[in-house]
């Protein structure tokens, strides 16, 4: 028998034809796969990213799966954490550019249109960060990768509008709050008509002179004094702390003479609940009662004091009447004011906050302040250990003020809601200030 015939020989020409058939396959077959991949690089692959990831992955799928183009949107974590990083690093940067509270580059900030650009601002560095991260990956196809970064983003814009709106109401709850007791002792409801036409309820009282005391009703001189009080504090509790104004002087003067001063609670504050606070309407309703107290005392100008967040309405009627002093205040005082309501905001919260600026009312007094009338005493005072408002803030203020007559008054030892101090420390400046205001009237 020949080797030609022999089965053995036969068989394993029969396998080694084979095995080269099947080699040729694999390598078409590879060959097939090198070219799609070439003309479709996110055929095979991940198409989302090659990170971890939290959406279906097309691999093997081709791109226009279901699965392919769910997953193009990509929740990647690192991704995202990389963007809040970026952020906090540039909080982070303006903290040290803006220790302890002191002057920041970004101090003169207010009024929703600046705090929109800065939010931009920081929206676009973070998204800057993002695709440098991103695209600096080597993606093997680029348009696919800013394809990706686009889907990214828009899905962050929507959890930020999703977060915009627990956050508008807690910066609602948080500014404008009232923890104060009902009812006074010595203080008279009264209503009066507030902006939009909405009833509002104040309160108002009396504090008379030392040497007013055993006369007639028709031998004491009366001057009206409109009070705009701060957060966390309704009229009834304003009725104490305008007294801190009007105290020393009505126990020095001679004459007799009385202060019949007039405040009220602002939206959702006892006891005019029911309604939603806001700057527009604060300030609405707070110069519907300045209008109410002129007509009452026709011929004066009232006086205008404020405490804390009622410093911007305060400032807000110093702007608005101007250099107007027919109708305008007779003189104004500001206990710890703020230069601009975004900016205590930010200094409070390590400037964290600064993306949600569109949310919060501004509150720009600083920029109020300036167009105030130049013939209206100004006095402010400012407390060095202030947890809320920082001092630079009045000092500010104060610089800004376009009043000819204004003093400071400092205190380096007291808090946000001690109104005396600063006063004791300086009352002969005090006095005379007082002595302007009741010249003006």
């Amino acid at each position: 028998m020949g080797l030609a015939d022999n089965p053995t020989n036969s068989h394993q020409r029969h396998e080694d034809d084979t095995s080269t058939d099947d080699i040729e396959l694999q390598r078409l077959t590879d060959d097939l796969d090198e070219q799609a991949s070439a003309e479709n690089p996110s055929a095979g692959i991940c198409s989302c990213c090659t990170r971890p990831c939290c959406a279906p992955c097309g691999k093997d799928q081709g791109p226009e799966s279901r699965a392919s183009r769910l997953s193009e949107w990509c929740f990647a974590p690192l991704w995202y954490f990389s963007f809040i990083g970026g952020y906090l690093l540039l909080c982070l940067l303006i903290n040290l550019l803006c220790p302890a509270a002191t002057i920041s580059p970004l101090y003169d900030i207010g009024g929703n249109a600046d705090a929109v650009a800065l939010f931009l601002c920081a929206m676009s560095a973070a998204i800057v960060g993002g695709i440098v991260v991103f695209v600096g990956r080597r993606e093997p196809d680029r348009k696919q990768a800013v394809r990706v970064l686009a889907k990214r983003s828009l899905v962050l814009v929507c959890m930020y509008l999703v977060v915009c709106l627990p956050a508008y109401y807690s910066a609602k709850e948080s500014l404008y709050h009232d923890v104060d007791s009902d009812g006074s002792t010595f203080a008279t409801e009264f209503e009066f008509e507030g902006m939009d036409g909405v009833k509002m309820k104040g309160l108002t009282s009396v504090m008379k002179s030392d040497s007013s005391s055993g006369k007639d009703e028709s031998e004491i001189t009366h001057y009206p004094v409109v009070f705009c009080g701060g957060t966390g504090i309704n009229m009834y509790g304003n009725v104490y702390a305008v007294r801190n104004f009007l105290y020393d002087w009505l126990s020095q003067v001679e004459e007799p003479v009385a202060f019949d001063y007039y405040t009220f609670s602002y939206r959702g504050f006892k006891p005019n609940l029911g309604h939603l606070p806001s700057e527009d309407n604060i300030i609405g309703d707070s110069s519907k009662l300045f209008d109410y107290v002129k007509e009452l005392y026709p011929g004066q100008r009232p006086l205008l004091f404020a405490h804390s967040l009622g410093t911007g309405p305060a400032t807000a009627l110093l702007e608005k009447f101007g250099d107007n002093e027919a109708v305008g205040p007779a003189c104004a005082g500001l206990a710890m004011p703020y230069s601009t309501m975004h900016q205590t905001i930010n200094e409070l919260g390590f400037y964290t906050p600064l993306i949600l600026m569109p949310v919060i009312d501004g509150w720009n007094s600083n920029k109020r302040i300036r167009n105030m009338g130049a013939d209206v005493p100004l006095v402010i005072l400012s407390a060095g250990m202030d947890e809320l408002i920082a001092p630079h803030h009045q000092s500010k203020q104060w610089e800004a003020a376009a009043a000819k007559e204004k003093k400071l008054f400092y205190s380096a030892d007291t808090d946000h809601n001690d109104l005396r101090t600063p006063i004791t420390l300086h009352l002969a400046q005090h006095l005379e200030f007082m002595d302007s205001c009741i010249a003006q009237v």
